[in-house]
């Protein structure tokens, strides 16, 4: 297995082996704020094989590397690539049907309601950190949509509103003294935190169960939760309800915020791993969409907006979509 020390590396492996085609626009997801269209140099994580940080370069210098034309190398952010996926799907031009067919027999329709074309739409998701990014219609066409990067995660919302809540805050209190945000909870790690806060207080669970999801590692955590709850521990099933049930009023919030009556879209890792939970009993509403309405005033507006699951690879359509308009404004420049 080969191991990369930069992005460049990354990209120049990748088309030698796709041939060395010509590329007229190159889109990638990153994730983390993305300003100037990653003119400016971008927030970097990323380790090589000794411990070190890449070489954290901007799109300029990879237009240069690849030779692109001025403006035709971008970053996005990764739910802003997300939407523009989801933007792709309301494009009506008909070069876009395989992409619009590939997203729409994937995408579940969660919340029934019809959509109004040209609304607002927002989009967030959980995966190892709560994701949101949101759509505004073109003032020429209710089918083209602006799409524009947000911040689902790192802000603090949450308003407990049981004993069990606000028990749960004081712990991440003590967890993150300077600030709570919301994907302490509505993330991966936020179900590893409901587990600990249930764990400290001393919360009955099969001792066996238990002691594999302590000793798991990190990223494994969440998905052994999920799969014990699935199997049904009672415990395990615990957590994954209360994630839920704050995940719901997160996206009741988002959908209040944008007045999305063109649909709020769910992505992420989490939920299309536990839909198995928030299906409906028989002539009833699921528990998540009944968390979802509980808006007092705002019910009347959350109660009309559409919610879909997006279960597909939205954001690398995305990104494509995105390069198809960059080569378009080349070609119409020429």
């Amino acid at each position: 297995m080969s191991l990369f020390r930069e992005l460049k590396t990354v990209l120049l492996t990748f088309i030698n082996e796709c041939g060395n085609p010509k590329i007229s626009a190159c889109v990638l997801a990153v994730c983390g704020p993305v300003w100037d269209d990653g003119r400016t140099n971008l927030l970097n994580n990323l380790m090589n094989p000794q411990g070190e940080l890449w070489p954290c370069e901007n799109a300029d210098y990879y237009e240069q590397s690849l030779n692109l034309p001025k403006g035709n190398f971008r970053f996005v952010n990764d739910f802003e690539a997300i939407g523009y996926g989801i933007a792709a799907t309301l494009d009506p031009d008909p070069f876009l049907a395989s992409l619009k067919k590939e997203i729409s027999s994937t995408t579940i329709t969660f919340h029934d309601v019809p959509r109004i074309n040209g609304a607002p739409i927002a989009c967030l998701g959980a995966g190892t950190g709560l994701g949101a990014v949101y759509l505004t219609a073109t003032p020429q066409n209710p089918h083209k949509y602006y799409v524009y990067p947000s911040e689902g995660g790192m802000v603090n919302i949450f308003a407990p509103e049981t004993e069990e809540e606000w028990k749960l805050l004081q712990f991440l209190k003590t967890r993150y003294p300077d600030y709570v945000t919301i994907e302490a909870i509505v993330s991966g790690k936020g179900i590893v935190n409901i587990f600990d806060f249930y764990h400290l207080q001393g919360k009955i669970m099969d001792p066996t169960i238990q002691k594999e999801i302590l000793s798991a590692d990190l990223d494994l955590k969440p998905a052994l939760i999920t799969e014990y709850a699935q199997k049904g521990d009672p415990t395990c099933l615990e957590i994954l309800d209360l994630f839920l049930d704050v995940y719901a009023r997160v996206t009741a919030i988002l959908a209040c915020n944008f007045l999305s009556y063109g649909g709020v879209y769910i992505a992420g890792g989490v939920l299309p791993k536990v839909l198995w939970r928030t299906k409906a009993p028989e002539g009833g509403k699921s528990r998540f969409i009944s968390r979802y309405l509980d808006m007092g005033p705002s019910t009347g507006v959350v109660e009309r907006v559409p919610i879909y699951i997006l279960t597909s690879d939205v954001g690398s359509i995305g990104c494509l979509y995105r390069a198809l308009d960059i080569t378009k404004l080349l070609i119409s420049s020429q």
